[in-house]
């Protein structure tokens, strides 16, 4: 064998492996936000309601201590060794290889999301404080 074939083989059979694990966890990145504007401000009996938006995510984030730590256990053995400039391209590159987002969802076989609502609520006392800003508070609210 050649060596630019020998070459070409290595050069493969570390190339793959590498593409094939980075396109698992770009993979692991990839979310579905749906948002749908609503706008609408609804009278209750103890004040109103001012429905913004409604959001649909299929993920949840992955914001629990035992992630942070063992974040920061890196940062602190590694990541801090490293150059200043370095740094953040290395924290970049870590929070890549990382599953950032929970996407089990469902129960079972159904694939399951989260709902957000998105608004703001004042109750009748507050309103009074309010009055004098109330078109306002509406009017930076539901800018479209």
């Amino acid at each position: 064998m050649s060596k630019k074939k020998i070459f070409a083989l290595v050069f493969l059979v570390i190339f793959i492996p590498c593409y094939l694990i980075s396109l698992y966890y770009y993979s692991q990145h990839i979310v579905t936000v749906k948002e749908l504007e609503i706008g609408e401000i609804i009278e209750v009996s103890e004040g109103i309601v001012f429905i913004h938006n409604i959001e649909m995510h299929n993920f949840e984030g992955q914001q629990g201590r035992d992630f942070y730590d063992r974040l920061e256990w890196f940062y602190d053995s590694i990541i801090s060794k490293l150059p200043r400039e370095y740094q953040i391209t290395a924290m970049n590159i870590v929070a890549f290889y990382n599953k950032p987002y929970n996407f089990d969802l469902g129960l079972e076989d159904v694939e399951g999301s989260i709902v957000y609502i998105n608004g703001l609520y004042i109750s009748d006392k507050d309103i009074d404080r309010f009055h004098h800003d109330f078109n306002t508070i509406i009017n930076s609210w539901y800018r479209k």
